[in-house]
């Protein structure tokens, strides 16, 4: 296996989250590799070669990288994998308390996710702007994902952010998006705590950013389930409506989501798509404040919500309630069932079907 593992394989991205994460979850395996007889076929393989490890404590298993395992990465691409590895770094990971495994799983799912998306996650293809001396080329990655402990490689801002339970923050173009990963748990929040780290994130990049003044946020979920329990808690709600991000969008952890994610990474793709949503919409003077995206032929509000905005779908509804008005909101259909949930009968819910496109604007 060692000699044929190659920058491009897969069993070169498993040892890669590995090294990033510290262990390894099931499902990020999963998300990196769907086929199930090649995804044992390349485990089994690594473990042979003694590469990897499976490591299981408290009725959880994970796998970690095996000495062998980390000198070949060392080996391979040292610029992007000593950061891990090196000066204490790797045996600080090795964690056997099962809440801090459990974050790290959380951590290996989200960089699963955004190696599908194609979203860079390698030390080496990306600029090094969190370094205490900021480093940058236009020849590197303009969409790329920073783990939590390169955001917080400062150590005089990592006091200020150790409560903060983002697991990294992904830079798309001049757009910043915090990123949270809860799995099947509900999410809890300490808004102090979230609100310093957007304020940090964004001074730290305040020469990578143009116009945003705020991050955003992605919530990855394992289901869209996941979801409507967030909806249906009244602390999660209100947290949702007064955060400071500007955005608050739910992934979920499987294919659709990593569409999602090359749907937000594409502006050209996500305008495109969302003036098709509006063209048929009107625009129509109120007296009234309230957010929407045009108004439909019965002169009711209209909220697109592909991207799956918790913050604005939450503040959408409340205004709705407030003034007594009906108002329609177009999600996709693996979506509905959520947000109909939440909005109740009063609210239209139209869909959009997933899966044409998908076909239409991310074929393979």
């Amino acid at each position: 296996m060692r000699k044929i593992i190659t920058k491009d394989s897969q069993a070169y991205r498993v040892l890669a989250i590995l090294c990033m994460s510290g262990e390894c979850s099931e499902q990020a395996i999963c998300l990196v590799m769907p086929q199930e007889s090649y995804r044992q076929k390349v485990l089994q393989k690594l473990i042979t070669d003694k590469l990897i490890t499976r490591y299981q404590k408290d009725d959880v298993r994970g796998y970690r990288l095996a000495k062998r395992g980390k000198d070949l990465l060392l080996m391979m691409d040292r610029e992007s994998f000593a950061f891990f590895l090196l000066d204490g770094v790797d045996f600080s990971m090795r964690r056997p308390v099962l809440r801090y495994r459990r974050r790290q799983h959380r951590i290996s799912e989200t960089l699963a996710m955004m190696e599908r998306a194609k979203v860079e996650t390698y030390r080496t293809n990306k600029n090094l702007v969190f370094e205490k001396t900021p480093r940058q080329s236009e020849e590197k990655a303009q969409s790329a994902f920073y783990l939590s402990r390169e955001v917080k490689v400062q150590t005089d801002l990592t006091r200020k952010m150790v409560n903060s339970k983002m697991t990294g923050a992904w830079l798309a173009r001049d757009v910043v998006w915090l990123c949270y990963n809860t799995a099947d748990e509900m999410p809890r929040w300490y808004e102090n705590v979230e609100r310093r780290a957007n304020i940090l994130v964004c001074s730290m990049l305040r020469e990578y950013l143009s116009k945003q003044r705020n991050a955003n946020a992605l919530l990855f979920g394992i289901s869209m389930e996941q979801a409507k329990r967030c909806l249906a808690d009244g602390k999660q709600r209100a947290y949702f409506m007064h955060c400071s991000f500007e955005r608050f969008c739910f992934i979920p952890l499987d294919s659709r989501g990593i569409v999602l994610l090359q749907m937000l990474n594409e502006k050209e793709i996500y305008d495109h798509l969302f003036s098709i949503l509006t063209e048929d919409l009107e625009e129509k003077q109120e007296g009234e404040y309230i957010i929407h995206d045009g108004f439909n032929q019965d002169g009711q509000p209209v909220l697109i919500c592909i991207d799956c905005d918790l913050k604005r779908l939450v503040q959408f509804q409340t205004q709705l309630a407030y003034i007594g008005r009906k108002g329609e909101v177009i999600c996709f259909d693996f979506q509905k069932e959520a947000i109909c949930s939440y909005c109740g009968e009063e609210t239209k819910i139209s869909e959009v079907d997933f899966e044409t496109v998908r076909e239409s604007f991310f074929p393979g």
